[in-house]
């Protein structure tokens, strides 16, 4: 009897390596923002903390009048931009690689099952290219990267703001800034990283059942022991039409 479990652990177990793979190359290059972005950020938080010292109220709303921190805001605009584009190569070659591994867990299964007699069509390079494309038509990869610029600034500016209030050091406030929000962007690329190569391995997979012609349904199974969205465990187990 075919163990579908195990095959789905062991084609799991290979996305996730490779998926850390790229989160780790996405996290290296994130330390070049980081870099970029310190010196002006302690610049700011060394600029704000005299302000509060010489008795005025440091605000929102005066924050945006302030010329060092729309400068901050530019340059992080810039490098975000700088650093989206590479996350986006990144993705689009997981894509690809998660599309042939995703047709790859499919045959094997058809194969392990039995269900391959004789001549058998499988997808091919331009297919997978396709797929990666359908993954993110919906929601272009510039575009999803590109979403998380308002939320970062915001982040940043409360960090600022929450280092002034309780009296912290410029230094810290300005590490504040960047671990508390900074890292949102940083965050939200390895999100859609993970987010857009499972599916398109996922739509891969189901490309090639349909391609063959050899299954008639399949079952989505949720992994056991991790976060998993309350939609995906109420889908688990249930039969679909190829």
């Amino acid at each position: 009897m075919i163990d579908a479990v195990a095959i789905a652990n062991q084609f799991r177990a290979e996305l996730q390596a490779q998926n850390a793979s790229a989160m780790d190359d996405l996290t290296k290059r994130w330390r070049t923002v980081e870099a970029a972005l310190k010196a002006e950020m302690e610049a700011l938080a060394f600029q704000m903390s005299q302000a509060k010292a010489d008795g005025q109220t440091v605000s929102e709303s005066q924050l945006y009048a302030n010329e060092r921190y729309q400068a901050l805001l530019v340059q992080l605009q810039r490098e975000l931009a700088k650093y989206n584009a590479d996350a986006a190569a990144i993705i689009q070659a997981q894509q690809l690689s998660f599309a042939s591994m995703g047709a790859e867990q499919a045959t094997a299964w058809l194969r392990y099952s039995g269900a391959i007699q004789g001549s058998f069509t499988q997808l091919n390079s331009g297919a997978f290219e396709n797929i990666a494309a359908l993954a993110r038509a919906d929601n272009p990869l510039a575009l999803l990267l590109s979403n998380a610029y308002p939320e970062t600034a915001q982040a940043m500016t409360d960090a600022l703001l929450s280092g002034l209030a309780l009296g912290k050091n410029p230094r810290i406030t300005a590490r504040m800034m960047v671990n508390d929000g900074l890292a949102t962007s940083l965050n939200h690329a390895l999100l859609v990283t993970r987010d857009q190569s499972i599916r398109a391995s996922r739509v891969a997979a189901l490309q090639q059942y349909q391609t063959s012609g050899l299954a008639a349904a399949y079952m989505r199974i949720a992994a056991r022991g991790v976060p998993v969205w309350p939609v995906w465990r109420s889908m688990a187990r249930s039969i679909r039409p190829t």
